[in-house]
């Protein structure tokens, strides 16, 4: 007695191996590196900053995904190195990793592990607060306030790489 196999059954086995390829390449085996110098600042006490250095891969990073716990959190094009993270809640404990992502779509390994707790006080971000401009009268003044952005819990500086500054 011969048997026949169904057309659907040969289509699908052929198949299974090729999906299972394709999820393993997304996860970093054709890929960039790795972004490393992964940091995690303090904002407020419901923001951070988190920055990282450029992967070795380069040019061909085409986004960053920032992961908070685990989580996907926030994708920013492969030229940026930070993003703030708001909606955090003060007096809790966060990690942090970072992936890059190249144009294929595949996706390095997680940085390494960055864990911030917030602070508990509610700090307000800087801000400039401007006097009247046209103001005229016997009392004339021009106020012009700058407010310091507040340092990081830690009272670490940030690092010249990742300060926007140029030697």
């Amino acid at each position: 007695m011969r048997r026949t196999v169904p057309l659907a059954a040969l289509t699908l086995a052929a198949t299974l191996p090729l999906t299972a390829c394709a999820a393993e390449a997304q996860e970093g085996a054709n890929g960039p590196e790795a972004p490393a110098g992964l940091t995690v600042h303090a904002g407020t006490a419901t923001s951070v900053h988190v920055m990282w250095n450029r992967a070795d891969a380069g040019e061909d990073v085409s986004a960053y995904e920032v992961h908070r716990d685990g989580e996907r959190v926030a994708e920013v094009p492969g030229e940026t190195y930070m993003v703030d993270v708001d909606g955090l809640r003060p007096s809790s404990a966060y990690t942090f990793t970072v992936r890059a992502k190249d144009a294929a779509g595949n996706l390095s390994p997680a940085s390494d592990t960055a864990t911030l707790t917030t602070d508990g006080r509610r700090r307000e971000a800087p801000r400039t607060v401007l006097g009247p401009a046209g103001h005229r009268g016997p009392h004339h003044h021009h106020l012009r306030l700058t407010l310091p952005s507040p340092l990081p819990s830690n009272g670490a500086e940030v690092p010249p790489e990742h300060s926007g500054r140029t030697s």
